[in-house]
């Protein structure tokens, strides 16, 4: 028996020292200051994508590069499957976010899209509900991707 205990507590030692790092352990932010300047499209889905990006917002320091942003976004719910009645019992959720990053340096067009398949879910509030938590996840995932590229296409 102490032989088995042994023998975890030393597994355990051994696979917590592996080195082992979170993948954005050492992040430390971007060395850009990020104005948004003209937002249009989707209200729900631009709200979340400039609170996403406000943590990127004017920094004190004058030493930043400063990214001009326009974003145009498009959110669709397009039915997919209909029951023998004709009504919508699944749907496909769509957004579409294009964004143009201007600096002194670069201009640089992208475009992201996002896909969730959903069921038609019978109680409508808790349906749109449901539809804003997509949404925001969206918004989070977009903001990860515009974040990389800035991070690796972008020269200070």
């Amino acid at each position: 028996m102490k032989k088995k205990i042994f023998l975890i507590i030393i597994i355990f030692f051994f696979t917590n020292s592996c080195g082992f790092t979170p993948k954005y352990a050492g992040y430390g932010g971007i060395n850009y200051n990020l104005n948004i300047n003209e937002v249009s499209g989707d209200r729900e889905l631009n709200n979340y994508i400039k609170s996403q990006l406000r943590r990127y917002e004017n920094k004190k320091t004058s030493e930043l590069q400063i990214i001009d942003i326009d974003i145009v976004s498009n959110f669709e719910k397009k039915a997919i499957a209909r029951n023998t009645k004709g009504n919508t019992t699944r749907y496909n959720l769509v957004a579409k976010v294009e964004v143009a990053l201007i600096s002194k340096k670069h201009t640089k067009k992208l475009a992201f899209t996002e896909n969730f398949k959903i069921d038609k879910i019978e109680d409508s509030v808790e349906e749109n509900n449901y539809i804003l938590i997509i949404k925001r996840d969206f918004a989070k995932r977009i903001i990860d991707k515009l974040i990389f590229d800035i991070r690796t296409n972008f020269d200070q």
